[in-house]
């Protein structure tokens, strides 16, 4: 093959490419359909993110009861402003100082305070007020959720000194579990206490720190064996 073929092969090849920089500034459209996908996914979870939030923050309702309080003030206008108010059948909220009410109804109470600090700094009453708001129902639901936490326990028995159910705590360990029902007696197999969680039997050595730290969750049952023969 002489050597003028061989130029014209190497054109008709080429030809079939384009250019480097076109090829860096233009991928492939496979690279612009995934880029384009992933955009899509990371705008759907900051969406389902916002969401959550969003209906996790508890609403003010009309005719509902609010606690407000104040601070960033002189202490005698604290108590001026301070108190307990009433969201009227429209939704709306009424202040001392301020001319307007405030729209409070479908609105979490962070979003309330945030536009009474702004209406009191717009009436050039206070140059930095801090406003906090809490409504009666994220009361009560705190109070129930309290409840709910009071009843749950833990299950404690065998050979400890105060058999019987036990508060559960956050973070509770089986150490806590065992300690709360007393420590085991004298008869207890401290190296064999059972744990018994969703229906499955584990035993730990509460002699040592690993052991110790095992969490323990509603209404898991403890039981704490009787020591053997030699007394293990």
């Amino acid at each position: 093959m002489t050597s003028g073929n061989i130029h014209v092969k190497l054109l008709i090849n080429s030809s079939y490419l384009p250019p480097l920089s076109q090829r860096i500034c233009n991928p492939p459209p496979i690279i612009l359909h995934m880029k384009s996908l992933l955009k899509l996914m990371a705008m759907m979870v900051s969406l389902a993110c916002l969401c959550s939030s969003m209906a996790s923050a508890q609403s003010i309702s009309a005719n509902e009861s609010v606690t407000v309080s104040i601070k960033g003030v002189p202490q005698s206008e604290q108590g001026r402003i301070s108190g307990q108010y009433m969201v009227d059948s429209s939704g709306v909220l009424s202040l001392p100082l301020l001319k307007s009410g405030i729209k409070a109804g479908g609105r979490s109470a962070s979003s309330v305070a945030k536009s009474v600090e702004a209406a009191y700094k717009k009436a050039g009453m206070y140059k930095d007020p801090r406003i906090t708001i809490i409504s009666n129902q994220d009361v009560n639901d705190r109070i129930e959720k309290d409840r709910k936490r009071s009843q749950e326990i833990v299950n404690v028995g065998g050979n400890v000194k105060s058999s019987g159910p036990k508060p559960f705590h956050n973070g509770m360990t089986l150490f806590d579990a065992v300690s709360a029902a007393g420590g085991a007696d004298m008869f207890g197999a401290i190296n064999r206490v059972e744990l018994f969680h969703k229906g499955r039997r584990k035993i730990y050595n509460l002699k040592t720190a690993a052991h110790m730290g095992i969490r323990v969750y509603p209404g898991d049952s403890i039981n704490v064996p009787q020591k053997n023969a030699w007394g293990k």
